[in-house]
């Protein structure tokens, strides 16, 4: 009988202690833990709010992914992961040794199209100069009676047969050469076009030869170097041989999800913070809005997220964030201001 009675003293002392000292313990627990979200940790006007979004870090501009142009086996890989590199400056290079060949090639074929077009220049030259000088292959011999009217003198039988022959002979001879004239003037332009063909030739040999080099884009740095000197590489890869991007300004590409879409504008506050760094927190602004939404790709993989959602990327400048790597997932907070009737 004794041990009842110590459980009904234990029952009692232990009612008598959830009614007295659980309501204050609770709510020195609730304030705790409101002081510690360290969203929460700024001022803020009592109309507004704060909503969350997923992010990820980029820079000035989306990272850049380069390869080749043109097909070729690699001979010299020039950067690594990590460099900082200069617009225009060469990160790989390929074999040139054919292109090389080739641009001879047509460097010679345009020196031939234009001597071609200098010999029929000199020749075109010549026979002009030859025509200039054609006189008349006979003279007639005739005087003028008193009236004016020619007379011949002196004229054998049979000669105005041969002065009608004459005649003929000159006009086959004057028809001819007009007939060289047009044919040497078509030579002529026939050549010039060759040697149009034959620049454009050397042209395209040249622009081809350039393309041995793969150089950046933009000043920045190199995320992805996955090239190997004597890979052969080609403009059809699915692989990205080097990735870079602009680390200027670094910004955040934050996913608001389509319920609060409307709620987001330019010039709004955020605060961006880094899972697994709870000791500092970075400010921003966003700075430009998406005009449409779209099905959801980026997960922040937190409890409860759905994933069948559409997002409105919203792009957030950062005052410094220097230290941030990029593709870093974050948590965003927009501060966005609530109408009276929410």
């Amino acid at each position: 009988m004794r041990w009842m009675f110590w459980l009904m003293v234990f029952v009692t002392a232990s009612t008598l202690f959830v009614s007295i000292v659980r309501p204050q313990w609770f709510s020195s627990l609730t304030a705790t833990s409101t002081e510690s979200v360290p969203m929460n940790a700024t001022a803020r006007p009592a109309d507004s709010s704060r909503l969350f979004a997923g992010g990820i870090v980029e820079g000035s501009q989306r990272d850049l992914s380069l390869r080749f142009e043109i097909a070729g086996r690699i001979s010299a890989v020039n950067v690594d992961e990590g460099d900082l590199v200069k617009a225009g400056q060469v990160l790989a290079e390929l074999d040139s040794e054919l292109l090389e060949v080739r641009l001879t090639e047509a460097r010679t074929q345009l020196k031939i199209a234009q001597l071609e077009r200098d010999r029929l220049t000199n020749t075109g030259s010549q026979s002009v100069r030859s025509n200039i000088g054609i006189r008349p292959l006979f003279k007639e011999n005739s005087t003028r009676d008193a009236s004016g009217n020619p007379t011949s003198r002196n004229r054998l039988p049979g000669q105005e047969v041969s002065a009608a022959s004459d005649v003929e002979r000159l006009g086959q001879r004057t028809e001819t050469r007009a007939d060289r004239a047009v044919n040497s003037n078509d030579n002529l332009a026939i050549a010039e076009f060759k040697v149009t063909l034959a620049e454009a030739a050397v042209k395209h040999e040249r622009l081809m030869f350039g393309k041995v080099q793969l150089r950046s884009p933009i000043d920045g740095v190199i995320l992805q170097a996955s090239a190997e000197p004597g890979e052969l590489v080609g403009p059809t890869d699915e692989r990205d041989l080097f990735t870079v991007v602009n680390r200027d300004q670094i910004r955040v590409r934050a996913f608001v999800e389509e319920l609060d879409a409307l709620n987001v504008t330019v010039g709004q506050r955020a605060t961006i913070a880094v899972v697994g760094r709870t000791d500092r927190q970075y400010l921003g602004q966003v700075a430009s809005c998406s005009p449409h939404v779209r099905p959801k790709f980026h997960r922040h993989l937190k409890p409860g997220e759905r994933l069948d959602v559409r997002v409105r990327e919203v792009v957030i400048d950062l005052a410094d964030g220097s230290d941030l790597l990029i593709g870093l997932p974050v948590e965003v907070f927009i501060n966005i201001q609530l109408s009276a009737g929410r």
